[in-house]
């Protein structure tokens, strides 16, 4: 045995080295995305979509047109309550996060600025681009009344502001609820001014192509 060992090659303890780091960091990998990208509510949201997909888990939950109610008829209604509840129960949490006021030593003025920059003027104009790149290439023909509108939703959805629910999503992961509350408050303060330019550009611009 000793003999096998003084002839083994130099390079199979760096390669087993080299083979464990690796696996660490995959590991270490997939558990950050675990614990950062699949946090509760996309979590909820992957099984929602799941469960409302599969025809037979459909059938359990959600009561169809003209048919028997669903054997868990009860536990969709209970749900689509806490549902229901979740606007309400965001503000509420964004305003008790609010309530001594923003707070600038969580976040500097300076990257709430940035966020808004990027949020309210960036992301508009990348979306008034990527429709009128759609309109050109791939017109989308709908009825006249609703041809419009349908452009501007795609165009209001990348405008608005950061959705409350993301305050929710940074309170369960454990992340700095004080800083994201300071730069939603930003973010809606600018909007009025800022939502009305840009949507008001943006309807002049599909009013020109269509």
């Amino acid at each position: 045995t000793a003999h096998a060992h003084a002839h083994r090659p130099a390079g199979d303890k760096p390669r087993r080295h080299a083979r464990g780091t690796c696996w660490r960091c995959t590991r270490d990998a997939i558990g950050f995305v675990r614990d950062k990208l699949l946090v509760p509510p996309v979590r909820a949201t992957l099984l929602g979509l799941v469960l409302g997909l599969v025809p037979w888990s459909r059938a359990l939950l959600v009561t169809g047109a003209d048919a028997e109610p669903a054997p868990l008829d009860w536990l969709f209604a209970g749900l689509s309550k806490l549902g229901d509840a979740a606007v309400p129960t965001n503000l509420i949490t964004l305003g008790a996060s609010l309530a001594s006021g923003p707070d600038f030593s969580a976040i500097s003025l300076k990257s709430c600025a940035a966020i808004v920059v990027a949020k309210l003027l960036l992301m508009p104009t990348i979306a008034m681009m990527a429709v009128a790149l759609i309109e050109s290439t791939f017109p989308v023909r709908i009825l006249h009344p609703f041809q419009q509108p349908f452009y501007l939703v795609m165009f209001v959805v990348a405008a608005t502001p950061t959705a409350n629910n993301v305050l929710i999503m940074c309170t369960i992961s454990g992340q700095d609820r004080t800083a994201m509350s300071t730069a939603i408050f930003v973010q809606y303060l600018c909007s009025p001014v800022i939502l009305s330019v840009t949507i008001c550009a943006f309807i002049k611009i599909m009013v020109d192509l269509l």
